[in-house]
This record gives C-alpha cells, structure tokens and sequence, in this order.
C-alpha cells in the first residue's frame, strides 16, 4: 500500500514536471519504480528462502535473528504463510526461540487477524512455540480471542501451556484470569475439564479456593413457550 501511495505521487510530479513528454527519462524511471514494487511484494519469500538455504546441509547455521526479520517484514495477511512456514523449519531443524520472537508472531496474527495459526502452533503437541510464551504475549491473544468470544480455544491454548511450562502457567495469578472466564462461560464440560488439568499442578486447597472464587456456571433450563389455548 505504502508503494501504491509513492507511485502516486511520483505520477503525480512527473506530471507537472512535464516528463512524460520526454521518453528518454520516463521509461527508465518508470521500471524503477516498477522493480521497487516488485521488491517490496516478494521480499518476505526471498526472506524465507534465505532461511531455508541457510538449514542446508554444509550451510550457515540459522540464526534468531534471521527469524526476527523474517516477522517483522510481514506486512500483509498473505505473508503470514511464511511466517509459519520459517517457524516450522526452525522447530523441525530443533533450533529454540524466544519470548522476543513469539511475541513478535503473537502481535502479527493479531494485527492481521490470523489468531488461528499462532493458536495451531501453541497447541500443536512438542511444538516449542509455546513454551516460550510469555505472560504479556498470552494475554495479548487471550482477550483478542475473549472479544471475539473464543473462549473454547482460550482453553485449549491455556491447557497446552500449563504442559509446557506449568511453572509460569500454573501460578494462581494465571489460573485466575483463565477459571474467571470458564465460570463465565456457559459451559459445564470446559469448567470441568479445566479443573482436572489443573488438579495436576495444584494442591486440593488451592483448586477448592478458585473454585469457591469462580464457581460452575449455572446450566440454564431450557422452557417451552405454549401457545395460547393448548395444554
């Protein structure tokens, strides 16, 4: 889009300077403007091929780095694939990453409104995205996905990062923000499946506080309206 706008004006001084009259000069510029477009569209494949020349045998070892660029030079939906795409080869190639990049990957799907791949990853088992999630980051995608009313897949994240990494996740700060919103969710089977993860990372006493805190949701009776005049 931002290319869009700077062919635009250039179009726009060309025009006034009286250069489309002058085939020499307008040509020439024209591809150049033409190429940068080009760059701007493809450089996050070219990003991700790097990566992948890089994870070849007798090749340079992968580097954080090189990752980083790869999200922070994601600025459109479609390149998310890409994103995903150097996120599996880092994690097939067992190379680790960091609560800097996962955030990174966090705030992208956000932003272009992909909650599902970063979601995907987390709860894939073995897959190593998760364990580096920090507080920060899971409650960035929490309430993105609260607003949107996802409280099923809040759950499933929140159950996947309690295995990998139940020291940060199983703190009753945590476990707070995440029972709060199953007692208010009306759904009895995700309340208690809730509690018998839980239950693995907590003593009776600490599970039976959250519970008085944030009781079973009520279930709703279901009623049936009769007409006028039947029985």
């Amino acid at each position: 889009f931002k290319f869009t706008i700077y062919l635009l004006v250039c179009l726009v001084e060309m025009l006034r300077s009286g250069i489309f009259s002058n085939q020499k000069y307008f040509f020439p510029l024209l591809r150049n403007l033409c190429s940068n477009i080009r760059t701007e569209v493809v450089a996050v494949d070219q990003f991700y091929r790097e990566l992948y020349n890089k994870s070849l045998p007798n090749a340079n070892k992968l580097a954080l780095r090189d990752l980083k660029k790869l999200i922070l030079s994601c600025d459109d939906a479609s390149n998310l694939k890409y994103v995903r795409k150097g996120l599996q080869l880092y994690q097939r190639k067992g190379n680790d990453f960091s609560e800097e990049v996962c955030n990174y990957v966090v705030k992208s799907c956000i932003r272009f409104g992909d909650l599902k791949m970063i979601s995907d990853l987390i709860c894939m088992p073995g897959h190593r995205i998760g364990a580096w999630m920090s507080n920060k980051s899971a409650m960035l995608l929490f309430n993105e996905l609260e607003a949107n009313k996802d409280v099923d897949t809040i759950m499933n994240i929140y159950k996947a990062l309690l295995v990998k990494d139940p020291k940060k996740f199983g703190r009753i700060k945590n476990l707070e923000y995440v029972f709060k919103i199953a007692s208010a969710y009306d759904n009895v089977d995700t309340y208690h499946s809730l509690v018998t993860i839980c239950s693995k990372y907590l003593s009776s006493v600490e599970l039976e506080e959250l519970q008085q805190k944030f009781p079973v949701p009520a279930i709703q009776e279901e009623t049936t309206i009769k007409d006028e005049g039947t029985n």
